[in-house]
């Protein structure tokens, strides 16, 4: 299960342009609501519903009106379009697989779900494949090959991606801890200890745990096959994260084992210096304003060499259910809702309406349409290639193993090449057992 911290996303306030003066009448730019050209939408031609049919969609609830909105979109740019796109209940990204494998014969016929629902829907039989990834040229040029491999199971694509942004990055307080500092674990901590702040870094939790792991040169992903796989326990590996280990442990106090951003701007115990925390910038900003800074995740030194921490990288996409009453001529209509609510505009609507990151390449390298350095943050983390991929990097297996291990990081047991390699190799065979 997608293991995204729950988080109020930021409304985006439009900035209000000034109209210059002018004696000629000006042409009023249309509003969202008034259909536009799709260019990057598939071409092929409309195939509507049959008389008394309906499209059925879930969405998240911080996308519900959004949504409604889409849909006469869509609609004005299908005049020919006789039926209905209906909303069915708000279901959330990450609760996909729950709800779907319960029975797809009252699911919804469309639905945003988290990429790391994916396998166990196509292992339920539930989900619909919007044909061979590789054939899917659209889908890999819009939204690139990574976003596209997220929903991809044996070949087959399951999902057509519309949203990057679930990852973790460092937020830090610019009057504790400098830019420089804020490159390097151990620079962190210094600054942190002088001012008896925190390191707030929550290695007990699964989604987080495996940071300094991918730092250290440990990988876990899933082969075109569909087989998981966790290459963690050997000697680099294992001395690098001991490494890693020996500064937590040597740190004390000063870090703490929890993605809790609230210390911002207080004094005292709860003084916080850093975090490392999916997004809450508004909130921290409300703290500190402009002190606050966010950056990609630090780095930890092994031998003079720089060991970048590494985040989850998880995609949003809009699935189709399978199921017999989601009958050929409903399949086309979903497909085509599914792939207009991928497209350019809606990208752009999303990005600017949500403030939420977006797949689509064209879109996001928009950086004029947002002012989001949280999202600029985690862009250039994954430029840097300090990014895993959440769907071929975890399974329902991985979650426990990662989470023990990084407790044993917390609680100062993990602390040389020896103590690392027993831990890795205990947490290798439990997330990828040996068949």
């Amino acid at each position: 299960e997608s293991l995204e911290p729950e988080s109020e996303e930021p409304e985006s306030e439009e900035p209000e342009s000034e109209e210059p003066e002018s004696e000629e009448p000006e042409s009023e730019e249309p509003e969202s609501e008034e259909p536009e050209s799709e260019e990057s939408v598939p071409e092929r031609p409309f195939v509507d519903l049959s008389e008394g049919e309906s499209i059925t969609y879930w969405c998240s609830e911080t996308d519900t009106d959004f949504f409604a909105r889409k849909v006469e979109v869509f609609k004005a740019l299908h005049p020919e379009f006789t039926g209905d796109i209906e909303w069915l209940a708000t279901v959330g990204e990450g609760d996909v697989k729950a709800e779907l494998t319960k029975d797809p014969e009252v699911a919804a016929d469309v639905f945003e779900m988290a990429d790391d629902n994916v396998p166990g829907c196509v292992e339920g039989r539930a989900l619909t494949s919007f044909g061979k990834a590789a054939d899917n040229a659209w889908a890999i040029g819009t939204h690139g090959e990574t976003a596209v491999d997220a929903f991809t199971v044996k070949g087959n694509l399951y999902a057509i991606p519309y949203r990057n942004d679930n990852g973790y990055v460092l937020s830090y307080d610019t009057s504790i801890v400098s830019d420089e500092q804020a490159k390097t674990v151990e620079g962190i901590i210094a600054a942190c200890k002088a001012a008896n702040a925190t390191f707030n870094i929550y290695l007990s939790n699964g989604w987080y745990a495996f940071a300094p792991v991918w730092a250290a040169g440990g990988k876990t992903y899933t082969d075109d096959e569909g087989v998981y796989h966790a290459e963690l326990a050997n000697d680099d590996v294992a001395n690098k994260l001991g490494a890693f280990g020996k500064i937590i442990k040597d740190a004390g106090n000063t870090v703490l084992d929890t993605d809790d951003d609230s210390g911002f701007g207080e004094e005292g115990a709860k003084k916080l210096g850093a975090v490392i925390k999916w997004n809450n910038y508004d909130s921290e900003y409300r703290a500190i304003g402009d002190r606050l800074h966010v950056a990609p995740l630090p780095s930890f030194t092994y031998e003079g060499e720089q060991c970048g921490l590494q985040s989850f990288q998880g995609f949003k996409g809009l699935g189709m259910r399978r199921a017999t009453e989601f009958t050929e001529g409903k399949r086309l209509v979903a497909e085509e809702f599914c792939y207009f609510m991928a497209s350019d505009s809606s990208a752009q609507d999303r990005l600017v309406e949500l403030g939420q990151g977006v797949s689509n390449k064209k879109v996001a390298a928009m950086t004029e349409l947002w002012d989001s350095p949280w999202l600029a943050a985690l862009a250039e983390q994954g430029a840097r290639g300090l990014t895993v991929s959440q769907a071929k990097g975890a399974t329902d297996d991985f979650w426990d193993p990662a989470a023990a291990l990084g407790n044993q990081i917390i609680a100062g047991e993990l602390f040389d090449h020896d103590t690392a390699l027993t831990a890795l190799e205990d947490c290798e065979g439990a997330i990828a057992p040996i068949e």
